[in-house]
């Protein structure tokens, strides 16, 4: 994952949000718009806590059925549970609001039973793991709109940080521009060609709705059509989201 690039006041309390959930073993909720990096913020938490030797995995609730979801997450007899893989680390769930609302229920219970002997994987081990999750809703507007169980929402909303889209820490862009062309080119076996003032106006000014992302997906597009060792405003078309 790439790290948190920044020195805005708006990431600078971000920043300061990770700290202290580093501190703590209580569930975490990351909110912000697609591509904003909520998976790198839990990284981030996870790295510092005390179970940042273990592993954190992040569990995709894309494209997969309820079924599929809860047997993914709590296994069968025949293979080991996400739990299980997850062992005394960070499960986070992406984008919690596509889990069923029996799913939740069971993953809370979990979360808040870790400490219990009595609570098992599907194999012998006590469960043990610290649970984070990401959404691009407003927390209220899940459990208003019924995606999200109340319960979990509360227990999430202990500890929850908002990460805010590309637009409103724009003084980041330079950044994290000059950071994703230095990776993209080191990928592509290329130097690093040098941003002009003129372009990095352009990049600055614009909305970039799909966010960290897109910007990502745009700059490496700009790399393959540009040969040259410096990308100006003659390189600069209209992001295509």
């Amino acid at each position: 994952m790439c790290p948190l690039i920044f020195k805005s006041m708006a990431m600078m309390e971000v920043a300061r949000r990770i700290e202290r959930a580093s501190q703590t073993d209580s569930p975490v909720m990351v909110f912000g718009e697609p591509g904003t990096g909520k998976k790198q913020v839990a990284e981030s938490i996870h790295r510092q806590n005390r179970r940042g030797d273990g592993p954190l995995v992040i569990f995709s609730t894309e494209n997969m059925a309820a079924r599929l979801l809860e047997e993914k997450l709590f296994g069968n007899s025949e293979k080991p549970s996400v739990l299980e893989t997850t062992g005394s680390g960070t499960l986070l769930i992406d984008e919690i609001t596509r889990l069923p609302r029996t799913v939740q229920a069971r993953l809370l219970e979990a979360a808040d039973a870790r400490h219990r002997a009595d609570m098992k994987y599907s194999g012998d081990r006590a469960i043990d793991f610290r649970l984070m999750a990401t959404t691009r809703y407003d927390l209220r507007e899940s459990v208003a709109r019924g995606v999200l169980r109340e319960d979990i929402g509360y227990r999430l909303a202990v500890v929850s940080i908002q990460v805010p889209p590309l637009r409103g820490r724009r003084e980041d862009i330079p950044s994290l521009v000059r950071h994703i062309l230095e990776e993209l080119s080191v990928a592509h076996g290329r130097c690093v060609p040098s941003v002009s003032s003129k372009l990095m106006r352009l990049l600055m000014r614009h909305a970039w709705p799909g966010n960290v992302s897109q910007l990502r997906i745009y700059l490496d597009t700009m790399l393959y059509e540009t040969g040259g060792d410096i990308l100006d405003e003659q390189n600069f078309r209209v992001p295509f989201l």
